[in-house]
């Protein structure tokens, strides 16, 4: 945490645990109940953070989101934060800003040809027709819309500050989810036309050069407000004390139970979470071998006894039935049977290069002597004309 504001320059507006949903990059609509209500307290504690660095009097109607690099959850950051606004009673309204890979569509399930911002801004669809309801109350989001040519061509029109400024009067909180600083300037042309940018960084993913060449660029931009949020920080990283500004405390109105309960729960997550890893390494390992050794059967061709070949293609089978079914203990199993087995294709691919590897020396020594016998030829020439030339010269 402290690192974080060091390396930005900028106040930390809040911190988010990382979570579990069916795709861990999904928001939190659609994260099991049990996490819901520990999230909507990191979301409702951001919201109000970004209130307090605004303006006192407004608080900050529009908002930026974006972060350095992709896959670093700046579209969950605001569709979290935009469902949280909404169901605090806000008017919210979410706008897919990014343009080149718009995304909101697949999570709100909006038609992919639904009228988005580039049709509202080159004119060839109202707002009204852009804006579009979802399931959580309050909230409404304007997609990305069918592909455009240049969307930083549309984005720096002067029509977008003024679609802003109506924005701006339909709603209590318009939130923007642009592309990445370090990927395109899309980011860079809304940044000034907006009242705050929040800047979304992992904990686990961003990269501290890649942060502060961020920050550098944002800084070009001079938005009134700027801070960050720090997410997919794990129980352990509570536990530790590395993040210092969790701030689930009594200052977000959680009694001491409830903040005990939400710590077991992130605890629990982490457990859990640490499962999942193993699951997945198991998975990759075992599909790692069934690759090699298909590659090495193929290889190794007659090296081997038709023997072993079968009896590792027997090995490779039960493997290959067991991803399939996703059964663990299966895959451990014949994982440990094909490894068992394969060392033969292994040994004989060895022999097999060390072959090879002796005749391309045999005939690299052949080329060799080669060689040197055409030098002594070209020596025994050079002998001979010089004594031509003795020979001449006396006469």
């Amino acid at each position: 945490q402290d690192d974080l504001k060091a390396i930005s320059g900028m106040p930390n507006l809040g911190t988010v645990m990382r979570y579990r949903t069916h795709d861990i990059l999904e928001p939190i609509i659609f994260a099991e109940e049990k996490w819901s209500g520990l999230l909507a307290e990191s979301y409702k504690f951001l919201s109000t953070n970004m209130d307090f660095a605004g303006d006192r009097a407004n608080g900050l109607k529009t908002l930026l989101v974006t972060s350095s690099g992709p896959t670093e959850g700046k579209t969950t950051t605001a569709v979290n934060l935009a469902a949280s606004s909404a169901a605090e009673g806000k008017s919210v309204i979410l706008v897919d800003a990014d343009l080149r890979k718009p995304s909101l569509q697949r999570i709100f399930d909006i038609k992919k040809d639904q009228n988005g911002l580039p049709q509202v801004l080159s004119g060839s669809a109202t707002l009204e027709e852009a804006l579009t309801t979802t399931q959580i109350e309050g909230l409404r989001v304007i997609p990305g819309g069918p592909e455009i040519a240049d969307a930083t061509l549309i984005l720096r029109s002067l029509k977008m500050e003024m679609l802003i400024k109506e924005l701006k009067s339909r709603a209590d909180l318009v939130i923007f989810d642009s592309p990445p600083l370090l990927s395109v300037t899309d980011a860079m042309l809304i940044a000034p036309l907006v009242d705050g940018v929040l800047l979304v960084v992992d904990a686990r993913a961003t990269k501290r050069d890649a942060l502060k060449r961020a920050v550098e660029i944002l800084q070009q931009a001079r938005p009134a407000v700027v801070g960050t949020v720090l997410i997919n920080v794990t129980a352990k990283d509570m536990g530790t004390g590395r993040v210092q500004d969790i701030r689930i405390t009594a200052s977000s109105g959680l009694s001491e139970e409830e903040i005990k309960r939400m710590v077991k729960e992130a605890e629990q997550f982490a457990t859990e979470d640490k499962t999942r890893k193993d699951k997945a390494e198991l998975h990759n390992q075992a599909e790692s071998l069934v690759y090699t050794t298909e590659k090495m059967l193929a290889d190794v061709k007659d090296s081997v006894p038709e023997s072993d070949r079968q009896e590792v293609e027997s090995k490779l089978a039960p493997l290959k039935e067991a991803l399939e079914k996703e059964d663990e203990g299966a895959i451990q199993a014949a994982t440990e049977a094909l490894t068992k087995a394969s060392h033969v294709l292994a040994e004989a691919l060895y022999k097999q290069s060390a072959q090879q590897q002796a005749g391309d020396d045999g005939a690299n020594g052949d080329a060799s002597e080669a060689d040197a016998a055409a030098g002594k030829t070209d020596e025994g020439d050079n002998v001979v004309d010089a004594e031509f030339e003795e020979v001449r010269d006396n006469k």
